[in-house]
């Protein structure tokens, strides 16, 4: 017996004796199954499903990772995993749990839902992939590229790769040599071979991308090319359709601010025709900008290639602060629907028209208010769990109060024949009897006395502060699914 096994084993003997009757089950995970400040630290990967998950859980976790530090245990409460996003399903369908059984083997995983998980696992590796290309001169951009980048294979072979080949060919291969075996076409036998070697030789791989910008840079438009010939396979397959409606953003905003008529040349001067619709995003869009707000942007282009990447860099580059988040056609007509509100509600057009679905789809919001609250509350439960925060923990729980405001609390009207939240002052207004969601917007209507409160505490070891507002990230994840879970 390896000494691996052995703590493997006392692992599960700790988790057995602290949590009990608790453990619905526990099953082995994988790097795809999170994205987090603590990714990279990690070799054990576990995902403890538990009936519920309050303080003391989460007390008793901490005691569990002190004692396994190499160890990352991904927690969801029985709620969470029945209301689990449909996008996401795939990940327990092919795996066994080591403890209990497992929940969703009785169910028939459909081929809906495995569209719904390509779609998504694409729209993040381009999202990821694209910013870091776009702002590779900035060092410490380059930095979290090459940490993130263990993350993002593993989604491309097991969120992309091994669940096409699932719809191809009905089975899902455990090993990623099984895929050679199958008639595919050469260019996709060079994602996968090449997949395969950035994976086996990344610790090598890894140390050329830190002394050698160029490696990185072709790591990444590795990454690009692959979805994007992913993409072309999805919507081309039966299963597939397009629906064109058109979609009807806010008005045309260049009589409003001149310096987006100026973006909007300078990128069309370098794209050309490829340039096909240019929105703005953010709070810019919103109307809640400060002085130190970014300029947030969302581009749909025809074909997303290195040369299309470098013409918008280019462009970038003349308009400091402002950002990108770049889309090909494919990527726009394949984009998760749960994600419709990202072009619909908060935003703005530059430039351009598209066809798209203009119905607001209460379902799709539903399962966005979902999808946003479970990440939310995973982020700040590594956060707690972990303890020994870093000062990024505090930029951390303002991205969570902001992905709280607009990814869940302006459409929660929606659900119930409301309108959306246009600003924080509705949102304040409409929540006003809810004590946990008037606090999470506090941090974000008044950051700057917390945030010297939570550095104060991190510079003399205390941690209070920091716990409270992470638990009650995750209290107001549980308010929300149990909201949605009674259909009120």
């Amino acid at each position: 017996m390896t000494a691996k096994t052995i703590e493997n084993l006392a692992f599960l003997q700790t988790c057995e004796s602290m949590f009990g009757s608790e453990i619905i089950a526990l099953f082995e995970g994988s790097n795809y199954l999170r994205m987090s400040d603590f990714a990279y630290a990690h070799h054990n990967h576990y995902v403890l499903l538990l009936s519920t998950i309050s303080r003391n859980t989460l007390d008793k976790a901490r005691v569990l990772l002190s004692d396994f530090p190499t160890y990352y245990v991904h927690f969801l409460s029985e709620l969470e995993f029945s209301q689990y996003p449909n996008h996401g399903l795939w990940q327990f369908y092919f795996r066994q749990p080591v403890i209990g059984k497992n929940p969703f083997s009785a169910k028939q995983l459909t081929t809906e839902q495995v569209f719904d998980g390509i779609k998504h696992s694409i729209i993040q590796i381009a999202h990821f992939t694209r910013k870091h290309y776009l702002n590779a001169d900035n060092v410490w951009n380059s930095t979290w590229a090459i940490r993130w980048a263990p993350w993002i294979l593993e989604l491309l072979d097991y969120g992309v790769i091994r669940l096409y080949h699932y719809i191809d060919s009905n089975q899902y291969p455990m090993e990623i040599n099984e895929l050679f075996s199958y008639k595919y076409p050469d260019a996709l036998i060079e994602i996968i071979e090449k997949l395969k070697f950035y994976k086996t030789q990344w610790n090598n791989e890894r140390e050329n991308f830190l002394y050698d910008s160029e490696s990185l840079m072709e790591l990444l438009i590795y990454l690009n090319d692959a979805i994007e010939q992913y993409l072309d396979l999805l919507i081309t397959h039966p299963m597939f359709i397009i629906e064109s409606k058109k979609i009807e953003p806010k008005n045309n905003i260049f009589q409003d601010d001149n310096i987006y008529e100026q973006f909007a040349h300078a990128l069309s001067d370098e794209l050309k025709d490829e340039l096909l619709f240019l929105q703005l995003s953010g709070s810019q869009a919103r109307g809640e900008a400060t002085q130190n707000s970014d300029v947030d942007t969302i581009t749909v282009i025809k074909n997303v290639d290195t040369n299309t990447l470098l013409h918008i860099k280019s462009s970038l580059l003349k308009y400091p602060g402002f950002s990108s988040y770049v889309l090909s056609e494919n990527g726009f007509y394949a984009y998760p629907p749960y994600r419709d509100y990202t072009f619909r509600y908060g935003c703005q057009k530059i430039f351009g028209e598209l066809t798209w679905n203009n119905t607001v789809n209460i379902a799709d919001i539903r399962d966005g208010v979902r999808h946003t609250v479970i990440t939310i509350a995973q982020v700040a439960r590594e956060y707690y769990l972990r303890g020994g925060y870093p000062m990024r923990s505090i930029a951390s729980l303002r991205w969570q109060a902001k992905l709280a405001d607009f990814g869940c609390l302006r459409l929660f009207p929606l659900l119930y024949g409301g309108d959306y939240l246009d600003t924080r002052h509705l949102v304040v207004d409409y929540f006003k009897e809810n004590n946990t969601v008037q606090t999470i917007l506090d941090l974000l209507n008044n950051p700057d006395e917390w945030r010297k409160t939570c550095r104060q505490e991190l510079l003399t070891g205390e941690r209070k502060s920091i716990d409270q507002r992470l638990l009650l990230i995750n209290q107001f994840a549980l308010e929300i699914l149990t909201k949605l879970n009674l259909g009120g």
